[in-house]
């Protein structure tokens, strides 16, 4: 679960550097002295590329979830199981520590009868 965790942290800070890269790239590009019609078309395709952009990341946001989840629903049905044997661990105790001090009664009265 820890390597999942560090592994979206770094895929956090990768996202937002490609963000602000992206960015970057679409100041730089507004800025060359290019006509209006052009500057609408790089717009166009700048907004374009976002969307590419955001659709990659989402796609892999959504894979990583998708392990997350399946790696807690096998740790839950484990810990299910471990429950399970708990439990039934526990009963069987109970049944043998009740049997016990059932002949522990009965040797304590043997005793008294042997002694009487």
């Amino acid at each position: 679960m820890y390597s999942a965790l560090s592994k979206n942290m770094g895929d956090k800070l990768n996202k937002e550097k490609g963000r602000a890269e992206f960015r970057e790239s679409r100041r730089r590009r507004r800025g060359d002295g290019s006509s209006g019609t052009n500057h609408a078309s790089l717009d166009a395709l700048s907004t374009h590329e976002e969307l590419d952009i955001l659709k990659v990341e989402h796609s892999c946001t959504f894979s990583s979830q998708t392990c997350a989840l399946q790696d807690l629903q096998t740790q839950e049905k484990d810990l299910r199981s471990q429950f399970e044997v708990a439990v039934w661990e526990k009963a069987e105790s109970d049944i043998m520590l009740g049997m016990s001090k059932e002949r522990m009664g009965s040797l304590m009265d043997e005793v008294e009868e042997d002694s009487a």
